[in-house]
């Protein structure tokens, strides 16, 4: 789970739950020790040492930081587009082939009158 989604389903919780009579400490203990190891490590490195190390302030304000970049990563991303391809839904893609089969088949019938109108005209 990155780390934006985490935090914010965390403070979701503790809104959630307003006396529950945990300290500003007490509330990142348990988040950090909640995290992954590597996001664990991420916190850590920003920190310049030990998340744990911080007051709970300045660590909410780094955890905030953090959050919002990591949101930026994961939700502003632009797809990229590919280029020479028609991409279709389901749905576009049925209807789609449906149309060309039903082309087809009148192009089938077409042929199928022209021969029938020139065996007709045939002498046997």
């Amino acid at each position: 789970e990155p780390l934006c989604e985490a935090w914010e389903r965390y403070k979701s919780l503790l809104r959630k739950c307003p006396n529950h009579g945990f300290d500003d400490v007490a509330q990142l203990n348990m988040f950090c020790n909640g995290l992954k190891l590597q996001t664990k490590m991420l916190l850590d490195a920003s920190t310049g040492g030990s998340m744990m190390m911080k007051d709970s302030e300045e660590a909410i304000t780094i955890i905030d930081a953090l959050a919002a970049s990591d949101y930026q990563a994961h939700h502003d991303r632009s797809q990229p587009t590919k280029r020479g391809i028609l991409e279709l839904d389901t749905q576009n893609a049925i209807l789609a082939q449906n149309k060309l089969l039903s082309q087809q088949m009148e192009e089938l019938k077409k042929q199928m009158s022209k021969l029938q109108v020139g065996s007709s005209s045939c002498p046997q």
